[in-house]
């Protein structure tokens, strides 16, 4: 399964910002990639990558 740039951006975007914070939202997201909080909010609702693959991503 492919995974786009951005959304290989959110991965890690996500993955540095709960371990500084403990938790993630969205905006964390978009003020950490520097994509707009509208660009955010759409890949998440359009699950640009897998939630499976997110699961593994964390995990590893």
């Amino acid at each position: 399964m492919s995974i786009y740039e951005s959304g290989e951006d959110y991965l890690l975007a996500i993955l540095v910002i709960k371990e500084r914070k403990g938790i993630c939202h969205s905006i964390d997201v978009a003020e950490e990639t520097g994509y707009s909080k509208a660009s955010v909010s759409i890949a998440m609702k359009k699950r640009e990558f897998d939630s499976f693959e997110f699961y593994i991503f964390l995990k590893s």
